[in-house]
Order: C-alpha cells, then structure tokens, then sequence
C-alpha cells in the first residue's frame, strides 16, 4: 500500500480526531486553569507554581491509563507468522506469571515487556526498560534491557542466535531471574490454543505499578 491510500489507513489506525485550531484542550478536572500563553519560555513563576499543583494528581491518575491504551492499541494488530499478535503474546506472558504465582510487579513487567516490539525492534528491551524504570525494581529493567539476548539459549534455531551474549552476564545477581523470566514466561507464550487473561484483569496490578511516585533520572 503506498500514497494517500497509506496515509489514509495510517490516519485511521491512530483513532484521533483533529483539534481545530483555537480550542483548547478540555482539562482533565474542571476545576484547574489553563496558562494563558502558549510558549513556555513566557510562563511566570505563578504558572509554573498552578502546573506543578496540577501536574502530580494528573500524572498520578493518567500514568497508569495511558500506560494501558499504548498496549491496548495493538489489540488489533495482524501477525507477520506467530500464531498471534504481539498484543496476545504480551497478555500471555502476563498470564503465565499470574499462574506462577509472581507479584504485581513481576505480572505488569510481563505485560510491557514487548511494547515497543513493532516500532522499536531492535532496541525494543531498552524501550520497556525504560518505561518501566521509574516504578519497578532494579532486576526487571536489567531483565528487560536484555531479554531477546536470553531467547537463544531456549532458540538454538533463531537466526543470528548466540548464547555466548547472555553468558557474559553468568556471573551477574540478575541472571538467573532474567533466565527464568524468559524461561517461563517469554519463548512459550505464542500459543493460538492458550487461554490468556483479558488485558481488563491487568488493570489493578497496572494502577498498582504506575500509580507509584517515580524516581527521578538524569543521563549520564
């Protein structure tokens, strides 16, 4: 597909409608104020100061919805050979965690752990590490990081499979964990005959994981 009849099904993949120009965005509670400028650079501290009121019980309540709908939008994306989407495999690998008893965090790390799989390929663990980074514990953003490495070891058939990737961080804390991760709930879950959870029975554990204070990071 190529021209208008691509953007055409590009646009309606992204489900918007367009804002006309001079509307403002409605506010999330109607209670709060707008600034009445539109660059940054012209805010007075008094804006800054009514944005940073604002801002904590926004983010609070839309980190875990919006954490939601980026996942959610794939529900209807098409297989390029799997027996199901990424969508599936993600709500798979969440439901195998469930079954095995983990914790909520553990679960919601299942789930986004190949969010970015489309967009992002071949960084799409850093992707979700990052992501995720503010609100879980150190050994799932190191697992995540480095996920696809582990696959070759359960893979050996994966082209460009190479377990001596994964087998320099032997001697890493995080191994083990990231081996089991992607033992139990990563390389087994592209089943079309698997019963998973709906992404509905997520909510909860995703509201329990975004709804965290996030840390604070600088690059380095």
């Amino acid at each position: 597909m190529t021209g208008p009849d691509r953007e055409s099904d590009l646009i309606g993949s992204a489900l918007r409608e367009q804002r006309p120009a001079g509307v403002r965005t409605p506010l999330r509670d109607p209670s709060w104020r707008y600034v009445e400028t539109g660059s940054m650079e012209s805010l007075t501290a008094a804006d800054w100061a009514m944005l940073d009121m604002q801002r904590e019980p926004y983010m609070r309540a839309e980190r875990p919805r919006q954490a939601l709908e980026m996942l959610a939008a794939q529900r209807r994306c098409a297989s390029f050979g799997y027996q199901v989407n990424n969508y599936e495999h993600c709500l798979q690998s969440a439901t195998l965690a469930i079954e095995d008893g983990q914790d909520d965090e553990t679960v919601v790390v299942a789930l986004f752990h190949d969010i970015g799989y489309a967009v992002c390929g071949a960084t799409h663990g850093v992707f979700a590490a990052t992501l995720l980074k503010p609100y879980v514990d150190p050994k799932h953003v190191w697992t995540l990081e480095r996920h696809m490495y582990f696959q070759a070891r359960y893979c050996p058939d994966l082209p460009g499979a190479d377990t001596s990737i994964a087998q320099r961080w032997r001697r890493h804390a995080y191994y083990d964990w990231a081996d089991m991760f992607v033992r139990k709930f990563d390389v087994d879950a592209m089943r079309a005959d698997f019963t998973n959870a709906p992404l509905e029975a997520f909510i909860p554990m995703i509201e329990s994981v975004f709804s965290k204070t996030p840390g604070t990071f600088v690059p380095e």
